[in-house]
């Protein structure tokens, strides 16, 4: 049983979590850099401790300073948050050795689904509908032109190890191809040091849906709310939204239960996941990813980073995911859920007046420039 927990992260995040541990009873621990002396997520832990100078490599990623102040502060978990070491598996591993719980996957799911290839492949071995493409990493300009092919124009390079839109390019004719595939494979280079590519059939009219999936150590799996991310520049989602405008009940249903359904055999089963879900046409369902991050910035079900929060590390059947248990699987009480996450910029602000409060949550940034 979990008594205290450390928050790996600083910021927005590290609040959230604080907020989730207290309202499961459970205390926290507050780490920070010397610059973040003051920050707020130090005020509201029950206790604090500086892991290091001001750079984010010599404190936040500083790995052996955060072991070491879980050891010192009698932390029996250590929650990562997102970014820094969150996907780090080396981290995870670490933890594990040293007696603290890591509230995220296991290192070998951050491997296997860091390497989008490799997801893809375990996807389709769980009889999951994937889009048609390569069957394994592409070894050259020769094979990616046979795989489009048998696909068909248009395809879609993507980088094995990418993320964030990187390294993805879009190619309609094996003219254009020839002159893409050496510019996605420099680009995968830079950003993620891995120039690997892998190719899927293109489909211009897509609906992206992503859906929320959690499970716990005894199987128990269990489908969120989606989130329609269509809205996008250059790959990058402007605009979240649940539920999304575009499914009906029954696609919807269908969604959540292949999900279910299937996630054990991905064998993420233990964490909090996303499936990036994509919709074609009005029937036609592709799994495109499975991400390993926590996605407590998105879960739009309530205050749902509490359930991510306590289902990863083997606590008992914990009240809070129990009550979510029955929401999800007594009709009568279904909570209807509506959210949207949305990232705008240019032009004047004059205040507002929206709500915020339990079960309720609006994030707010504005800075003044000029």
């Amino acid at each position: 049983m979990l008594s205290k927990i450390l928050v790996a992260n600083r910021g927005e995040i590290a609040l959230r979590i604080i907020r989730s541990a207290k309202e499961l009873g459970l205390k926290t621990v507050a780490i920070y850099s010397e610059a973040d002396k003051h920050a707020l997520h130090t005020m509201l832990a029950n206790e604090k401790i500086c892991i290091g100078p001001a750079t984010a490599i010599e404190s936040y990623l500083n790995i052996p300073n955060i072991i070491s102040a879980a050891e010192i502060t009698k932390a029996d978990a250590i929650h990562p948050g997102y970014g820094f070491l969150a996907e780090n598996p080396r981290f995870a591993e670490i933890c594990e050795s040293s007696g603290i719980t890591f509230i995220g996957p296991p290192a070998y799911v951050m491997r296997l689904m860091g390497d989008k290839n490799r997801a893809r492949q375990e996807m389709k071995k769980a009889k999951l509908p994937i889009i048609p493409g390569s069957d394994r990493i592409l070894s050259d300009l020769a094979e990616a032109k046979k795989v489009a092919q048998k696909v068909s124009y248009p395809v879609i390079l993507k980088a094995s190890a990418g993320g964030g839109g990187k390294g993805m390019r879009i190619v309609d004719s094996a003219s254009r191809l020839e002159e893409q595939f050496s510019i996605a494979q420099r680009e995968a280079k830079a950003a993620f040091g891995d120039p690997s590519l892998y190719l899927e059939k293109y489909l211009p009219g897509a609906r992206h849906i992503e859906i929320q999936v959690i499970g716990d150590k005894k199987g128990n799996i269990l489908a969120f709310a989606e989130r329609e991310c269509s809205i996008q520049r250059r790959y990058q989602k402007l605009l979240e939204e649940t539920p999304s405008p575009f499914l009906d009940e029954k696609l919807r249903k269908k969604g959540h239960e292949v999900q279910v359904v299937n996630a054990p055999h991905a064998d993420p089963s233990k964490i909090p996941k996303a499936d990036m879900y994509i919709f074609s046409g009005a029937s036609e369902a592709f799994n495109i990813a499975v991400g390993i991050r926590k996605y407590l910035k998105k879960l739009p079900v309530m205050e749902g980073q509490k359930y991510a929060l306590i289902s990863t590390h083997g606590m008992k059947r914990a009240i809070a995911l129990n009550k979510m248990e029955k929401l999800l699987t007594k009709k009568k009480n279904m909570v209807k859920v509506a959210a949207i996450d949305f990232r705008i910029g240019d032009g004047s602000f004059e205040g507002n007046g929206l709500p915020e409060g339990y079960q309720e949550r609006l994030h707010k940034w504005v800075e003044e420039i000029g």
